[in-house]
């Protein structure tokens, strides 16, 4: 479900109104506020083989369920994206400081400068995931996209994102069949597919 907001409109306070079931997401993607329903088992099978292999040598690896949004737009009336992702790498841990920030001003949204890549694998929201949110993690300056494509038994690995262009998203592609070694960015692991079919 996508239903559009006006200017006058706190996104924060909108999404915390927003009487979603439990274990849906609710989240504002460009421009639209975007409800996911629960992931089923293939999606969760993906995420928990995605952790087993990032938690030994990835120190900030964070599982969903964390909002982020721009530092400057996350307490802001009707800009910025306020997203959740599937999965994210940090390049740092918060702050007591942006922790209480982000609980007091921003409704519990984290600053998306302290990530490097986020995660998502598709399932009823795909058009969100392939679409949308390519937009939106280009816009918001993240890295790296990693995207899980279960439509197509594909991962395609976005780099060089445009920022806050006219056309955002992200200037080089990889792509990895599934059962095919994902080569991430140093200094990353390298991710085996084989169990993703």
């Amino acid at each position: 479900m996508t239903v559009m907001v006006d200017e006058r409109t706190s996104i924060p306070e909108l999404l915390d109104g927003i009487d979603a079931p439990e274990g849906w997401r609710v989240e504002y993607v460009e421009g639209g506020i975007v409800v996911s329903p629960p992931p089923g088992p293939f999606h969760e099978s993906i995420l928990t083989n995605l952790l087993y292999q990032l938690i030994p040598t990835v120190k900030f690896v964070r599982q969903a369920g964390r909002g982020y949004c721009m530092r400057g737009d996350c307490a802001d009336r009707a800009i910025g994206d306020h997203v959740i992702p599937d999965l994210a790498i940090g390049t740092r841990d918060f702050t007591p400081a942006e922790m209480e920030e982000a609980r007091h001003t921003h409704g519990g949204w984290l600053p998306a400068d302290s990530l490097d890549v986020v995660f998502e694998v598709t399932s009823s929201n795909r058009k969100t995931d392939t679409r949308d949110k390519y937009a939106a993690y280009g816009r918001m300056g993240i890295p790296h996209y990693v995207l899980v494509d279960r439509a197509k038994h594909t991962v395609i690995v976005y780099s060089d994102p445009s920022g806050p262009a006219p056309q955002p998203g992200y200037a080089t592609t990889q792509s990895f069949p599934f059962g095919q070694d994902v080569h991430l960015p140093a200094p990353y692991p390298v991710l085996r597919t084989t169990t993703w079919n």
